[in-house]
């Protein structure tokens, strides 16, 4: 895997949070990718209330409909690989929430990645889901 990229959360895309959450979360589009085999990865930080972030490198896998977590990031050190990092199910529990209403709004376009990374950027900007008719 390679490293996470640099970001940035002044240009976060936000994806709608789910239910009953105080956070917001954002996806910085110039970290989106889309690997050979089909994984989209990108940063995405959550935004709490207070002002706290929370900052992961992500990848969402459409064709299988798992989510998987590669690094945390910490402002005072950098980012940290997760050790335990497994591909699970998008759709597992509350923690993964953000992954399945970015993948449904953005990312998939049924069992295949939204190509070009810059139909789903556009479809974060104008939320507008890839496929739907505009």
């Amino acid at each position: 895997m390679p490293p996470p990229p640099a970001f940035d959360v002044k240009r976060l895309l936000f994806v709608e949070s789910p239910v009953a959450s105080s956070l917001k979360f954002g996806i910085d589009p110039d970290t989106l990718v889309i690997t050979p085999d089909g994984v989209v990865r990108y940063v995405m930080a959550a935004l709490g209330p207070t002002g706290a972030q929370n900052v992961f490198y992500e990848g969402i896998r459409c064709n299988t409909g798992e989510y998987r977590i590669y690094a945390r990031h910490n402002p005072e050190s950098g980012w940290s690989t997760v050790a335990d990092s497994d591909w699970r199910s998008i759709k597992g529990s509350a923690a993964t929430r953000h992954a399945l209403s970015f993948a449904l709004s953005a990312v998939c376009t049924g069992a295949a990645p939204t190509s070009p990374v810059s139909a789903i950027v556009h479809a974060l900007r104008t939320g507008v889901a890839p496929g739907m008719n505009q």
